[in-house]
């Protein structure tokens, strides 16, 4: 749903063509329909991955990589930054002394944000800005102030630059505390967070990388619809992430994870041994997981053109199907060392999936 939100919001402002927003909207809804050819064959071996010499690239992926770099490009370069002609710099601080919010809510049209936690009671907003457009008799920093919102009460803290002719790059320094929710929206740059707990975080970027370190909380999503989602030596019960076009880095102690990107691979390490749930999906990358080796690991793996690896020592394979548009396999790990197991679903149209035991 988020996915084609972003689609149709770029197909509005003009970012991609209608064909353009058709290809991509079918993309994420027909990838079953997607024909691809394969050649090779599938085996289950400890560090070894199957039918990978003699593999040629399908036309369906190979078309859906190509367009992904066509429509990113055409959002990198549309409008931003030297499109607008000269700015002016701007460095401005929102401040509040003793606060008590448990909310956030952080909107930046252009420009990033970074959110990082300190030592005292007071919220600080820092914004280097570039303010572009300027009207004559004005000054950068009075339409600066015009074109930005900033507010913070006793329950939430609000900061808007919805603004596109200004970029903003904002460092907002909040109390070491627990929060109710964090939420964060930039449409092109990058945001990062760090060192911080809230019971929700939820950050979504149109054009721009996402980097959640060192937090903890209970549900934490991250979509993109171009850029790279980071979650680094993060512990949350839920995780969602979600980009077009980029790899997806998950270092987590979670028990549900679900991570999708349609160009790019998946990257997972689950930190502790306990049960849970994990879906990944991609259509062009690779997937590649590790676990705690003595984790129980029920499992099971799809791919098209790729292969899969599984160095876990004790593997029951309980079905493999090998044929020329699927590969299919379904094994546990460890059977009978702990119950409930944790399960795994793998899917990547394009890639190998591999299952390794956490170093």
């Amino acid at each position: 749903m988020e996915e084609r939100k972003m689609i149709l919001t770029m197909l509005n402002e003009g970012k991609i063509s209608a064909e353009e927003a058709e290809k991509l909207l079918y993309a994420l809804n027909d990838k079953k329909k997607m024909q691809l050819s394969t050649i090779g064959s599938l085996n289950l071996k400890k560090k070894a991955v199957s039918g990978a010499t003699a593999v040629k690239m399908p036309t369906s992926g190979y078309k859906v990589a190509k367009f992904f770099d066509r429509v990113v490009k055409r959002i990198k370069t549309v409008d931003f930054d030297l499109n607008f002609g000269p700015s002016e710099p701007v460095h401005y601080v929102f401040q509040d002394s003793h606060v008590m919010f448990q909310s956030m809510d952080i909107e930046v049209y252009n420009g990033s944000v970074t959110i990082v936690p300190w030592d005292r009671k007071d919220v600080q907003v820092e914004c280097d800005a570039h303010v572009y457009k300027v009207p004559e008799g004005s000054s950068a920093k009075t339409k600066f102030r015009n074109e930005t919102f900033y507010d913070c009460d006793a329950t939430k803290m609000r900061f808007y630059s919805r603004n596109k002719h200004q970029k903003v790059n904002a460092v907002i320094s909040i109390p070491r505390e627990s929060y109710d929710d964090i939420k964060v929206t930039t449409f092109n740059g990058p945001v990062k967070i760090s060192d911080s707990h809230a019971k929700t975080i939820t950050i979504k970027t149109t054009v721009g990388a996402i980097a959640i370190n060192h937090c903890t909380g209970e549900n934490v999503k991250a979509t993109a619809a171009n850029g790279s989602l980071t979650l680094n030596d993060c512990q949350f019960k839920d995780v969602e992430a979600e980009t077009m076009n980029g790899p997806v880095r998950l270092t987590v102690d979670a028990s549900q994870v679900r991570s999708e990107t349609i160009n790019g691979s998946i990257y997972c390490k689950f930190t502790s041994a306990a049960e849970g749930y994990a879906s990944f999906k991609t259509v062009t990358g690779k997937i590649e997981t590790e676990f705690p080796e003595t984790l129980e690991l029920d499992a099971v793996l799809k791919t098209i053109v790729g292969g899969f690896v599984c160095d876990f020592e004790s593997v029951e394979v309980r079905e493999e199907k090998k044929e020329v548009t699927r590969k299919f396999l379904s094994f546990i790990a460890n059977k009978g060392t702990s119950w409930p197991p944790f399960k795994l679903e793998a899917e990547a149209k394009t890639g190998s999936v591999v299952v390794l035991k956490a170093k």
